[in-house]
């Protein structure tokens, strides 16, 4: 059970991020945003190498087959959170506030990262079949959204200009048939 500790700590260190943004601005803290991600990582991949042994996957290689949409979820949360936002704009200025991208994948929902996020980890889960990759994947999954409610309720407004017309525009999480279509329209 310690992948709960190591989740819960990456995602402690995301809330301070994030807290930093707003209240303190410190630099050291800057680079929480991404040593949570590499926690997530690390601890994902101790959690499902210790799994491996009662895995589907390990007794059954058809299995892997959940691994290609898991790996394209993968893709499209790292695309999201790291390509499809100007970085330097978004993970290092802290001084003034930002413009909100409202454009491609943000267009879609306002956290889109959730979305892929959890698909990851529900293909995970397919794949390996085990009642731990399952909890790790639905607990990781409600601190994401937990994280990102804080972030639209709190964060945001005070970080970027016009967040509350970004709110009246596009769905929080789901997406729906217009924003799917503003997504497609307006991706680069």
């Amino acid at each position: 059970m310690l992948w709960i500790l190591g989740g819960a700590a990456a995602f402690g260190l995301f809330v301070l991020y994030d807290v930093n943004s707003v209240v303190w601005k410190k630099k050291a803290i800057r680079s929480f945003f991404t040593l949570g991600s590499i926690l997530l990582l690390i601890t994902t991949g101790i959690c499902l190498l210790f799994q491996f042994g009662h895995s589907r996957i390990s007794r059954n290689s058809a299995a892997l087959v959940y691994l290609i949409p898991g790996a394209a979820s993968l893709a499209l949360m790292v695309y999201s959170l790291f390509f499809a936002l100007p970085f330097s704009e978004t993970y290092v200025r802290v001084s003034e506030k930002g413009v909100v991208c409202d454009r491609g994948m943000y267009a879609l929902c306002r956290h889109p990262g959730v979305l892929w996020f959890c698909l990851t980890y529900l293909f995970l889960a397919l794949a390996w079949g085990t009642v731990t990759v399952w909890a790790m994947g639905i607990i990781y999954s409600l601190m994401n959204v937990g994280y990102v409610v804080l972030q639209d309720r709190w964060t945001f407004p005070r970080t970027f200009e016009d967040y509350e017309g970004y709110r009246k525009r596009v769905p929080f999480l789901i997406p729906t048939a217009g924003s799917m279509k503003r997504a497609w329209e307006t991706r680069r």
